[in-house]
């Protein structure tokens, strides 16, 4: 049985089918600084590595589709490979000591490796939850320096399409586009209801001569709350004046003003279309969450009882 392998620096080695008979590796199995190494589709029969699995600088490898087959590693490395686009090739990986996904320029995609980080314990006996806090990685868990979502655990758990809005959505949520306005987001499932708070602003900015004692004449907050099914809610908007700060006197009135409609495609995405009455004002803002923390109990929320 082989132990350890090492496949480095092999400037015109475009492919592993070499290995296709390979079902595990005990040691360490090493594939760095190949520069034609285009596919690992010779791996595909490897279910085990038990010590390193480091796969780094391979600048033509876009895929690890060749992985398909892999449950278990000991440690699993994907660093600075300046092509790869995607993780689907490790679907099936199960269980790892240690985890790095770090410094890919192009990786996208990291939804192969849901299972493997998600909240819930797969794998069974183990291997954890270690001390990154995952059940199915027994250590570190190091995703980082990868763009878009792949940055970070939660950032790769908020890609996950969302089939039902849950409490998980609780949150503060905003306009990249729009810096200093939001909407504070509540469902309460039980009643199958959800709360908005939308901070923003009138239509046009005041005169400059116009002023208030606290905060600032421009601003506005409107509220809505409807009903939601599915991952869609619809909310009726409502406008409330005639108040005076910490006081119950003089008595507020609250007004229906418009609809407001609300659709969440992932933990951590999702559209604000409104109508608004009162101006004739109609659009649609793509919102997300200010912070993920939230997206663990989102996403165990979303996949339902096991």
């Amino acid at each position: 049985m082989v132990y350890s392998i090492r496949i480095q620096r092999n400037a015109a080695l475009a492919n592993l089918d070499g290995l296709s008979s390979l079902k595990e590796a005990p040691g360490a199995l090493i594939i760095h600084l190949n520069d034609a190494l285009s596919d690992v589709n010779g791996l595909s029969n490897l279910t085990t590595v038990g010590a390193w699995l480091h796969i780094a600088a391979n600048p033509a490898l876009t895929n690890l589709d060749g992985l398909q087959g892999l449950v278990t590693v000991g440690s699993l490395g994907i660093i600075n490979n300046a092509t790869l686009g995607n993780l689907e090739g490790l679907s099936a990986l199960q269980a790892a000591g240690n985890l790095f996904i770090e410094d890919n320029p192009l990786l996208v995609d990291c939804q192969g490796i849901v299972t493997l980080i998600d909240p819930k314990d797969d794998f069974e006996p183990g291997p954890g939850p270690g001390i990154s806090n995952i059940p199915d990685i027994f250590g570190v868990a190091s995703i980082q320096r990868n763009p878009g979502s792949c940055h970070s655990t939660n950032g790769i758990l908020g890609e996950v399409p969302l089939l039902n809005i849950n409490a998980g959505l609780n949150d503060a949520w905003m306009n990249l586009d729009t810096d200093g306005q939001g909407f504070l987001i509540i469902s309460f499932p039980e009643i199958q209801q959800m709360f908005v708070a939308w901070f923003t602003y009138d239509t046009e900015r005041p005169p400059e001569d116009v002023t208030a004692l606290l905060g600032e004449p421009g601003h506005r907050w409107l509220t809505a709350q409807g009903v939601y099914e599915e991952n869609i809610a619809q909310l009726e908007i409502y406008v409330t004046s005639g108040g005076v700060f910490d006081s119950p006197y003089p008595e507020t009135v609250t007004e229906p003003d418009g609809e407001m409609t609300l659709e969440f495609s992932t933990c951590n995405a999702g559209t604000v279309m409104y109508n608004i009455a009162s101006v004739d004002r109609q659009g649609v803002v793509p919102i997300e969450r200010i912070t993920l923390d939230n997206v663990p109990l989102c996403y165990l929320l979303n996949a339902g009882p096991e």
